[in-house]
């Protein structure tokens, strides 16, 4: 959907983890200086605030959306994320992303979210580049 020459689109990905944790928010990829009216759905938790895409310490441009509450997810239970993004329309996106990552002794597993069309998120590729958590 076009909006006064910026772009809406949804991202949606699904995460597990195989210890309890906090979930804290995600980090999204954006054009570096540029501002996005984001919207994140986590468990009905919604967070709707305009950022400024900034370059982070491994040189990615993107911001922070953080909960204003972490919400504590159980071992192995799935977590559906949906980002509305809503901004300059942004021709990168992360590749190469990985089904399983192991940090800290926790495995994070990601899917791909059911019945989402294609052209969206995907496990491999997307907007969505990290998940900030915390062990419990």
């Amino acid at each position: 959907m076009l909006i006064s020459g910026r772009i809406t689109s949804e991202h949606t990905l699904c995460v597990s983890f195989s210890k309890p944790v906090n979930f804290h928010g995600v980090y999204l990829l954006g054009n570096e200086g540029e501002e996005y009216d984001v919207k994140l759905d986590v468990f009905s938790q919604l967070v709707e605030k305009k950022f400024r895409s900034q370059r982070n310490n491994r040189g990615l441009s993107g911001f922070d959306v953080m909960l204003p509450v972490p919400i504590q997810v159980h071992a192995e239970v799935v977590v559906q994320l949906k980002a509305t993004v809503t901004g300059p329309n942004f021709h990168l996106c992360g590749i190469g992303g990985k089904g399983k990552v192991e940090t800290n002794g926790i495995t994070v597993n990601f899917y791909s979210a059911p019945g989402v069309r294609s052209g969206s998120i995907t496990v491999e590729q997307g907007q969505l580049d990290e998940i900030i958590f915390s062990e419990i």
